[in-house]
């Protein structure tokens, strides 16, 4: 998209790496993320009676690495992509397996037990695992370690491909 709007031409302009400018890109992305999150969980609590029945600052590491793990695969997913629509259906595609799997939809007990194992190697599984462990199962901030370090790993593997991918000339 900032190919066919020309913003591309003067963004290479700028004396910086394609690391830089992909980790920029990742902190700006992540931002938008964290303030998505953040409304959605206060219209969650004002209008649901949602609450944090467990650890805050083990909720916002859980919310902020999810973020970050967000607008990590985003920049993965722009990396590998041809164009703008073909890109949009992949993501959509996989996004949409990763939280049927992850157990965003529907929860992984349910699931027979070899997909129950399967969730457990995505990241969706983590960040609602972390999410509803601060949140109404009201565990302590140790609870929030395993899945926010889950998603931290996760994101560094997509960043990097990014990365590696990324083609600034074109």
């Amino acid at each position: 998209l900032l190919r066919q709007r020309g913003l591309w031409q003067r963004m290479r302009a700028a004396p910086i790496s394609r690391g830089e400018f992909v980790l920029a890109r990742l902190i700006s992305t992540a931002m938008i993320s964290a303030f998505q999150v953040a409304v959605i969980y206060l219209v969650a609590i004002a209008v649901f009676g949602v609450r944090i029945q467990g650890s805050v600052p083990g909720f916002i590491f859980v919310a902020g690495a999810f973020c970050l793990l967000n607008a990590a695969f985003g920049l993965m997913l722009a990396t590998l992509g041809r164009s703008a629509p073909a890109t949009r259906g992949i993501a959509m595609m996989v996004m949409l397996l990763l939280v049927m799997v992850g157990g965003a939809w529907v929860p992984t007990f349910v699931f027979p037990q070899w997909m129950q194992s399967v969730a457990r190697a995505t990241p969706t599984y983590w960040a609602v695992n972390g999410l509803d462990a601060m949140s109404w199962r009201g565990l302590p901030f140790s609870e929030s370690l395993l899945p926010a370090a889950v998603l931290c790993v996760s994101a560094l593997l997509c960043v990097s491909v990014a990365i590696w991918r990324f083609r600034w000339e074109e």
